[in-house]
């Protein structure tokens, strides 16, 4: 039981993460579209570095909770 109260703090933290981490994604990609940044080779690295950090976070976040989720249904 106390290994399921665990797990299911994990899976809110997880999904309040996931949204303000979208959000950053958003901006990101948006900072990726301005012509200031795309015409500053370094800016835009630094940006496009940062958008891929971010999504593989999300991705990492989605599989983590799919496999929390997992566990919780199969208890």
């Amino acid at each position: 039981k106390n290994q399921r109260l665990k797990i299911e703090r994990r899976i809110e933290e997880i999904e309040k993460a996931i949204p303000a981490l979208e959000e950053s994604l958003a901006a990101l990609s948006l900072e990726l579209s301005d012509g200031e940044i795309a015409a500053d080779r370094a800016k835009w690295q630094a940006v496009s570095a940062e958008y891929e950090k971010t999504e593989q976070k999300i991705q990492s976040l989605y599989a983590e909770w799919d496999d929390l989720s997992k566990q919780i249904n199969a208890s």
